[in-house]
């Protein structure tokens, strides 16, 4: 786990979405894009990476996102969601989790003073896991969200191409590893 605030953690969250190689999803109530993240997106979308924006309702005259971001996301094939009760700030992607007090907006990036915690999924599994679930578990406004974790987190088995856990330490099905396991 590791802590950041003010600009450290606006250059923090803009290299995390940078550097995004699967899939992204942003929780944050109110959102301006700014060209700069507009343009992090495009490279993403290039790139063949999901995002998925969840922000929070619009009420009467008050706008947390703007009809130009918003059209701007759905044209770009971005998922987005709205939540009427949403007041929290977190981005995660494949590798970690940032919970912060940042919104979405240039405003919040460059003018307020932010905090946020980041957990690696590598180290923190089961929190990185928790905050994954809380999220994707969200009813925004009687819809589900459409993402599929399984989908990213499968591989294939090195000596049988069956479908598999993705696992670096353990690349092949149990029926391979036994038998490499005896055999080598």
């Amino acid at each position: 786990m590791d802590y950041y605030s003010g600009k450290e953690l606006s250059s923090y969250l803009e290299e995390m979405i940078e550097k995004t190689n699967r899939w992204l999803i942003i929780v944050s109530p109110y959102v301006r894009i700014s060209g700069r993240i507009k343009s992090y997106f495009e490279k993403l979308l290039n790139n063949k990476v999901e995002i998925i924006l969840i922000y929070r309702t619009n009420y009467g005259n008050t706008q947390n996102i703007r009809s130009e971001d918003y059209d701007w996301l759905t044209k770009h094939n971005i998922q987005v969601k709205s939540c009427s009760n949403l007041h929290a700030k977190c981005y995660i992607n494949e590798c970690e989790a940032l919970i912060t007090s940042i919104n979405l907006s240039d405003y919040s990036m460059s003018n307020n003073f932010e905090q946020g915690v980041s957990f690696r999924k590598m180290w923190e599994e089961d929190t990185y896991m928790d905050i994954l679930s809380d999220i994707i578990e969200l009813n925004c406004d009687g819809a589900s969200i459409d993402f599929d974790y399984d989908k990213y987190n499968s591989g294939y088995c090195i000596r049988t191409g069956k479908r598999i856990p993705f696992n670096i330490d353990k690349p092949m099905c149990d029926e391979a590893w036994e038998e490499w396991c005896k055999y080598g």
